[in-house]
């Protein structure tokens, strides 16, 4: 199959991104003083002009399709507009917008223009009257969408008059197909629009871990100030006990990390393990959630009160391997020493309570350093693993608590799994690990096979055979 993606715009340099407005003139100013480049070079430095400037982040990354880059051509509307350079029918179009982060910014939640919005009428016109052209709002490198995305989704394209077949959908969330029909249906509305789901997460991590292993220069941040390692089985010396049995990262300030760490506390398992987190920010907000989900899911006001102790500690602030917690961002900051200290990885995922559920970089993190792991996230992420070719760690503790929908017996099970680790010896779980040890191997192998990206990528390219009515 051909595919061309499709670029409203294209600068000196690169095209710019389907979705930006350029009939703003601070924002001509901004990507005249960066040359005319969106992405690569200087990029960090006009993002940054461009939260400072807006007050908000950018709208879009330029990210093409999440496939290897050799798999399609990036054009500009002009290729297929002038004279006899027509649409082909052995080709694919995409006209990518690629979500930056927040669903609300793109889709103009926050009171700016939608992405959409910003999409040129030619752009328009083509999709709808090509078979072979889409619009694919690409929010594949984030996770989350709620009713009030959907809604707004459908009343941007209704406003362009864009038929809703020929929108594609694009999300990292694995339940995608249950949640969307849920808000459809809860609003009356039937939907054309296409859903692709696609496991960013595994393709950016894949990638970033094998590199670590094999380039000495890598580094995924230019201003990271130390090199990150990865653990190998050559690392691994079983003669010798480590310090801690856990290991969790837990940066931004999330209400179920506010009820394990609670549970940290009340186990007197925060200053004896490896526990970072920076929950001083935004604190009541956090509380009022934990109260009221709680409550809405069968819990009472002594779990509440139980699940907020770590709030009656003045020490909110907890670093593991860098000197501030909110430095860190995704990839780039780990080091092997952490991992090599510790036994068991408590990952505390970005979603928990959410409908959506989707698997970000954090789970990857424990599976590239050779370390079993607990997963406090969405229901079904271990599941998810395992249709992946991973495997997990229910020959030695219970992981029913992944099948769990109630959010509250789900975290309660994940208690009552850490609290029985929690009181083996420092003896017994070295021995856990050594047995858990050949499944570690296996998944950081696992992990390193999707480097290639061929798997990932031919899922991707079979959803646009799906719809595609050409042979190639």
């Amino acid at each position: 199959m051909k595919i061309d993606v499709l670029y409203d715009f294209v600068g000196p340099h690169c095209p710019l991104p389907n979705g930006i407005d350029l009939s703003d003139s601070t924002l001509l100013s901004l990507l005249h003083t960066s040359d005319w480049r969106w992405h690569g070079p200087g990029q960090g430095d006009l993002f940054s002009k461009y939260e400072t400037t807006f007050k908000k982040p950018v709208p879009v990354f330029l990210n093409g399709i999440p496939i290897e880059q050799d798999k399609y051509k990036q054009k500009s509307l002009l290729s297929i507009t002038t004279p006899r350079r027509d649409v082909l029918d052995d080709t694919i179009y995409l006209v990518p917008i690629g979500v930056y982060g927040s669903l609300d910014n793109s889709l103009g939640l926050d009171g700016s223009k939608s992405t959409i919005s910003n999409l040129s009428q030619k752009m328009v016109d083509l999709i709808n009257l090509h078979a072979n052209m889409y619009l694919f709002f690409n929010h594949t490198e984030e996770g989350e969408f709620n009713e009030e995305h959907i809604i707004k989704l459908h009343t941007e394209i209704e406003k362009r008059e864009l038929k809703q077949e020929k929108v594609i959908f694009g999300t990292a969330c694995y339940n995608a197909n249950t949640v969307f029909k849920k808000y459809i249906e809860k609003t009356g509305h039937k939907s054309r629009v296409k859903l692709l789901f696609h496991n960013w997460a595994l393709r950016s991590c894949a990638k970033h871990w094998e590199n670590i292993k094999t380039d000495s220069e890598y580094k995924f941040y230019a201003d990271i100030p130390h090199k990150e390692s990865i653990v190998l089985e050559s690392d691994i010396d079983l003669t010798k006990k480590r310090n801690h049995k856990f290991l969790s990262f837990n940066n931004k300030i999330r209400q179920h990390r506010i009820i394990f760490l609670s549970i940290l506390k009340n186990l007197n398992l925060v200053d004896t393990n490896l526990i970072s987190f920076d929950i001083r920010d935004n604190i009541q907000a956090q509380l009022d959630k934990v109260e009221r989900n709680v409550l809405e899911n069968g819990g009472d006001s002594e779990l509440v009160k139980r699940w907020q102790t770590i709030f009656t500690n003045e020490s909110l602030v907890k670093s593991v391997d860098i000197e501030s917690v909110k430095m860190a961002r995704g990839h780039g900051w780990d080091r092997q020493e952490v991992y090599l200290d510790s036994y068991i990885n408590i990952t505390t995922e970005t979603l928990f309570f959410e409908d959506c559920w989707y698997i970000s970089e954090k789970i990857f993190k424990p599976i590239a350093n050779l370390q079993p792991f607990i997963n406090i996230g969405s229901p079904n992420t271990l599941s998810e693993l395992h249709k992946l070719g991973f495997k997990t760690f229910s020959e030695f503790w219970d992981e029913s608590y992944d099948s769990e929908l109630n959010p509250i017996i789900r975290m309660q099970k994940i208690e009552k799994v850490i609290t029985e680790l929690s009181n083996m010896s420092i003896d017994d779980i070295h021995i856990l690990y050594e047995k858990a040890l050949p499944i570690c191997i296996h998944n950081q192998n696992k992990l390193l096979e999707y480097s290639n990206h061929e798997k990932i990528d031919s899922s991707f390219i079979e959803y646009l055979s799906e719809i595609f009515p050409y042979d190639s």
